[in-house]
């Protein structure tokens, strides 16, 4: 059994990305804080881990910000917002 999945209808592709824009404006099902220059943003581990390299590597690490769901960063909040 493999774990890749193939789709060919493209609208599957495009009804999916719709569905994780939405869900990054919704904090209903957040499961981290990532601070960035004073401004708390509710987040998605996944659809962070999914977009970023840094935070793929960070929530899999078993560092103290992935288990306390809590992340600081030393960047503008405007920069964090262009993740």
């Amino acid at each position: 059994m493999t774990d890749q999945c193939t789709f060919t209808d493209a609208s599957v592709a495009v009804l999916l990305q719709q569905a994780l824009a939405e869900e990054r404006q919704n904090p209903q099902f957040s499961d981290v804080t990532v601070s960035a220059g004073g401004v708390d943003f509710k987040c998605h581990k996944l659809v962070l881990a999914a977009t970023s390299g840094f935070f793929r590597s960070l929530f899999s690490s078993g560092m103290k910000e992935a288990i306390e769901n809590r992340v600081p960063c030393m960047i503008f909040p405007a920069m964090f917002l262009l993740i």
